[in-house]
């Protein structure tokens, strides 16, 4: 980049416009022209021109040096104009050289370190003092500056506000080690991790002491020791957890308490950490300090916001998702009691090493990175430097995995932060050195990068720029840091190279595993986009309910819960029994009513595997599955006709009368939904049509209807039933209406009769069997239940319609008076053909035919529509 500052010498007093403007230019300014205007802003902040034009020289030469000397300017002019006297303040202090370059780098960068300069532009001398930038910061310096910083002050806003400015003092110098190159990425990554451990710990104090009067308890105290109400850790997750925060990251906690059982303490707990999270994440007229995220807690947002040490031993032996369990490999005590945090992650360290793998962790880990991806919007995901194939995720992806398969054996080899757990596993033997190298070289160089693109704005971005110009600026940006071998002009080509190896590396590492859909579906939060279009490979809509069905399948729901390996084995068997469940009519359907049913058993874990194994088995469970809710209800409160399902055991005869003290009716509905349930899946629809699905669901209706008859009637009662519609010629469906026909042959026998009809009706509603439907008689519902054989051969012969001597031929004897019965067959028999002589049948049989299409709700109407099914019996 050009240099020549000469103008500057050649002549007193400022040069004008046009001088500038070509100025600007030769020093490969962008745009020339703005520049040439915010240095006059500059000139006119001073009360006079500068004495050392030379000084001028060298702030513009450190300008045009810099990684965006547009940029630099902008933010010269903005902190300059910010100052009380800013003709003074430049002249006397920024001319100065070593100064002059301090702020020309910080103001390159981006705006968010120049918009804590503009606040507070007397940062800038303290930042060229000796010992500011000369070296990086423990955790106990911010811990006991930040003590010094809020001991005097006793209004807790005020205390509050002294945080946020120390943290944003600190914020600054530590941005300023890093674009000065004076702190490779993981020291940078490191102090931010230290100075937010700090400020979560002040955060802890400054809401203990809010709340600890409350409980009559002393503040200055705090959260240490057994008594009660001091037993709260906080657990940092994340890149916290692992020492490798980014500027702009959220921070990831856990609140964990050892509560003594006191209902009283456990609130309190909930109160200091919801004081907490507003502390960190709520703004005031100095800031806001962090995002806070919480959703690592178990079960997400929707679990409790401080969980106890017991309840999330729990959670990880039982229930845990893999990845959760791998996101605690990062976990580490932030703030509180420490021997709450000791225990806790002892409890962690047993749960993720303690024993044998369960599963392939590598598939799990495939799953998640597939997540990630398929997350990301298509334009990103060649430029998302944390999340992309060979990106910040899959280096640390292949750290935790090995950590995973080796740190049970090897727990020297395990490490929260990145950088030491590469050091580690290669210090064993269990990665090369060149792996280690590659992969650490890689990933100084992302981090770097995503350093980069979050201090231009204070934005939570992982993602480059589309653009030449924006790119070659973060290349420039890169180039100045402490990363030997990488400059501006080789950026793009060292990032290629590092993306490509790592993406080698990672394929060779998971090669011989899969991601799988199961896992990933059991994986992603309740209502996440791509739930919908995973399940919907399978056929399966409503995909978030289907989602809810599954997870409460897997998981369990509280307190009934199920244990790690119930996930271990859904993993394997699901994605088997989901491509059998995508054959079936209803695949959403069947989703839902299967996990009613192997919930129902009990044995989740092993009615998983033998639904994936055995063929048979799941046939027989979906074909019930996919078709009937209330099929599927039967089966999950009766699960042991499941062997007698399998076998293909018919039910017996229906029960004919009481037995014992055993309630009758619900005697015969148990008979009654076995029956129903048996003759479906012996004749499972739609591999068998009505013509073989019709007759036994029929016959299973007539049974009970001769049941009922022979419990309320007894032999000789005075009352034929027959079967009309859809029954009488066993054509019925699951539960389709019985048409039933009554009649007897003596009218004296009439009030009999009638009561008899009258219990078989209110046994068929006790018993589920029906419902009946008796509006088939002479003068439909306005007759008598039961009308004798003589009324109805005077209504066939003087009243009644063609269209209903058509519906009683369909009419069958079924129970009761067999000599009543046959009587009935017989007269309606000798009817039919004196209708048909009539000469207007086929204009009667019309209208009627009109009548019954009127009632059609639709054109896709199978029954009344014309085409459908009325057409075809007429």
């Amino acid at each position: 980049m050009a240099n020549d500052t000469g103008g500057f010498h050649d002549r007193p007093g400022a040069p004008d416009e046009a001088a500038l403007e070509a100025l600007f230019a030769e020093l490969g300014f962008a745009e020339p022209a703005k520049a040439a205007g915010l240095w006059s802003r500059l000139d006119r902040a001073g009360d006079a021109p500068p004495a050392h034009p030379d000084r001028i020289a060298g702030l513009l030469e450190e300008i045009a040096a810099s990684a965006d000397p547009d940029l630099a300017l902008l933010n010269l002019v903005r902190f300059v104009e910010a100052t009380i006297a800013p003709g003074t303040f430049f002249n006397s202090f920024v001319l100065e050289r070593p100064i002059a370059r301090l702020a020309a780098t910080i103001f390159s960068c981006g705006t968010f370190l120049a918009d804590i300069l503009a606040r507070n532009p007397g940062y800038l001398s303290w930042l060229i003092e000796g010992p500011t930038l000369a070296r990086g910061k423990a955790h106990s310096e911010y811990r006991a500056e930040l003590e010094a910083q809020t001991a005097p002050l006793r209004d807790p806003r005020r205390r509050l506000n002294a945080v946020k400015r120390y943290h944003r003092r600190e914020i600054l110098r530590v941005g300023a080690r890093d674009l000065l190159g004076l702190a490779p990425v993981e020291e940078v990554a490191a102090e931010l991790s230290f100075l937010a451990d700090a400020v979560i710990e002040t955060a802890v104090s400054l809401a203990f002491a809010d709340l600890a009067p409350r409980e009559g308890l002393a503040p200055e105290r705090g959260l240490d020791g057994e008594a009660p109400f001091r037993r709260l850790a906080v657990i940092s997750l994340g890149k916290l957890g692992g020492t490798e925060l980014n500027y702009s990251s959220d921070v990831d906690l856990l609140f964990v308490s050892d509560p003594a059982g006191s209902p009283r303490e456990e609130v309190f707990y909930a109160a200091l950490a919801r004081r907490v999270v507003e502390i960190l994440s709520e703004p005031t007229e100095e800031g806001a300090l962090y995002r806070v995220d919480l959703r690592l807690r178990p079960d997400g947002e929707s679990g409790p916001l401080v969980v106890s040490l017991g309840e999330h031993l729990a959670y990880l032996e039982r229930r845990a998702r893999p990845w959760e369990r791998q996101a605690l490999i990062k976990a580490r005590y932030a703030a509180g009691n420490r021997r709450v945090a000791e225990t806790f992650l002892d409890n962690c360290a047993r749960a993720i090493f303690g024993s044998p793998v369960a599963g392939d962790p590598l598939a799990a880990i495939l799953t998640m990175r597939e997540r990630a991806v398929a997350g990301l919007p298509a334009a990103e995901r060649g430029a998302n430097i944390k999340l992309m194939p060979g990106g910040i995720r899959d280096i640390e992806f292949i750290a935790q995995a090995m950590q995973l398969v080796h740190g049970r054996g090897r727990p020297d080899a395990r490490s929260r932060n990145t950088l030491e757990a590469l050091e580690r596993l290669a210090h064993f033997g269990i990665l090369g050195a060149e792996v280690k190298e590659t992969l650490s070289r890689a990933y100084r160089l992302m981090r770097t990068v995503e350093h980069r693109l979050q201090m231009s704005r204070n934005v939570r971005t992982h993602t480059l720029p589309a653009g030449e110009r924006e790119l070659r600026l973060v290349a420039e940006r890169v180039a100045r840091s402490a990363l030997p071998g990488v400059t501006a002009e080789n950026f793009r080509a060292e990032l290629g190279r590092a993306v490509v190896e790592v993406r080698h590396l990672f394929g060779e590492f998971f090669r011989g595993s899969a991601p799988g859909a199961v896992p990933l579906i059991l994986s992603l939060p309740p209502g996440d986009a791509a739930v919908e279009e995973l399940l919907g490979r399978f056929g399966v809509r409503e995909g978030e309910r289907a989602h809810r069905a599954l997870a409460s399948l897997v998981f369990g729901d509280f307190p009934n819960l199920e244990g790690a390996d119930t996930f271990e084995a859904a993993a394997a068997s699901l994605p088997k029994i989901l491509v059998r469940v995508s054959e079936t009519p209803d695949p959403s359907l069947a989703v839902r009513n299967l996990v009613r049913i192997v919930k129902a058993g009990g044995a989740v874990k092993s009615t998983l595997a033998l639904l994936a194994e055995d063929s048979n088995f799941s046939r027989l469970i979906l074909s019930v599955a996919s078709l009937s809710t209330a099929l599927a209800d039967v089966l999950s409160t009766r699960m042991e006709l499941l062997d007698r399902l399998a076998e293909g055991i018919p039910p017996g005869a229906a029960p004919r009368g009481p037995a014992g003290k055993i309630d009758y009716h619900a005697l015969l509905a148990r008979w009654y939904d076995e029956t129903l349930l048996f003759a479906h899946v012996a004749n499972p629809i739609p591999e068998c049509g009505p013509e073989r699905a019709g007759p036994p669901l029929a016959d299973a209706a007539a049974r009970a209807v001769e049941a009922l008859f022979s419990y309320h009637c007894g032999a000789g009662a005075p009352l034929a039933i027959l079967a009309a519609g859809s029954l009488a010629v066993r054509r019925s469906r699951f539960r389709s209406d019985l048409d039933l026909v009554a009649v007897t042959a003596d009218e004296a026998a009439v009030p009999e009769a009638a009561a008899a009809v009258r219990a078989i009706l209110e046994g068929a509603r006790a018993a589920g069997v029906g419902p009946v439907d008796l509006r088939l008689r002479g003068e439909g519902e306005g007759a008598p239940l039961v009308r004798t054989l003589a009324s109805y051969e005077t209504y066939f012969e003087t009243r009644a319609g063609l269209w209903e001597i058509l519906a009683y031929s369909k009419c069958r004897f079924i129970c009761g008076d067999v000599r009543a019965g046959r009587a009935f067959e017989e007269m309606l028999g000798g009817a039919l053909p004196d209708l048909f002589a009539r000469g207007d049948w086929k204009a009667e049989l019309g209208r009627s035919r009109e009548r019954l299409e009127s009632l059609s709700k639709s054109p896709w109407d199978v029954k009344h529509a014309p085409g459908g099914l009325y057409d075809m019996d007429f």
